[in-house]
């Protein structure tokens, strides 16, 4: 029999020897070379135990199998997605992430590892990014920390002065959390540009309503001289 490797005999034993006082009790069982075992324990009125071991190698690798194919699916849809995406689970390990993430985590420590704790990763992301001033990094490390339900946040870094990020951050049901980068360099730079047209346009509306005032206020002045002029020349 093959123990978890954080499971020492000693400790199997006791565990075994407490679901004693159970009257049925269903666990599985690993074995050498991959193999698995059910065991079915029955108490019977007389104190004595009935136990039923049935080989369900089969099942368990099939089930592994599914989850595995499941794992590859959900891998290939985020490898899709726009947004750079990576997931932790509720002891802020990071589990996964999309392609679209590796540019941002491909100096990052580790990275070749999953479970990289979200702290490591932060610390590395505060010195290689620029967070606005609606939420800093030392609000996010607080966010994450929270034993309280966490509601959902959206801020936005920038990564030296030529990428900009909308990042969303989201607790999923298991108290785990999802953050996903979303590059709005484009948009924010088309944005500035409007913004400047935009003051160029109104500078020059300003520049030009100027103008006609001024050019109002001569031909009035002009006006008042000519008429002043011809008054004084009738007989």
């Amino acid at each position: 029999m093959a123990l978890p490797d954080d499971q020492t005999p000693a400790d199997w034993v006791a565990k075994r020897m407490a679901r004693h006082r159970d009257d049925h009790v269903v666990f599985n069982v690993r074995l050498k070379w991959d193999r698995w075992l059910q065991v079915s324990e029955h108490r019977t009125s007389q104190g004595g135990t009935v136990i039923l071991q049935t080989d369900v190698t089969s099942i368990i690798r099939r089930e592994r199998q599914e989850r595995d194919k499941q794992a590859e699916i959900l891998q290939a849809t985020l490898d899709h997605l726009n947004q750079g995406v990576c997931i932790f689970n509720n002891d802020q390990m990071l589990m996964g992430w999309n392609s679209r993430m590796d540019s941002l985590l491909a100096s990052s420590p580790n990275t070749a590892a999953l479970r990289m704790s979200f702290g490591i990763l932060l610390d590395w992301l505060k010195d290689e990014l620029v967070f606005d001033a609606s939420l800093d990094a030392e609000h996010l490390r607080q966010w994450a920390n929270r034993t309280s339900r966490r509601d959902p946040i959206i801020f936005e870094v920038h990564r030296g002065s030529a990428q900009t990020y909308s990042v969303f951050a989201q607790e999923m049901p298991d108290k785990g959390f999802v953050i996903s980068f979303t590059d709005v360099t484009a948009e924010r730079a088309a944005a500035r540009t409007l913004y400047e047209l935009n003051e160029i346009l109104e500078q020059r509306v300003e520049d030009r309503t100027r103008e006609l005032g001024l050019a109002l206020a001569e031909a009035e002045a002009r006006k008042r001289v000519k008429i002043a002029f011809c008054r004084c020349s009738q007989p």
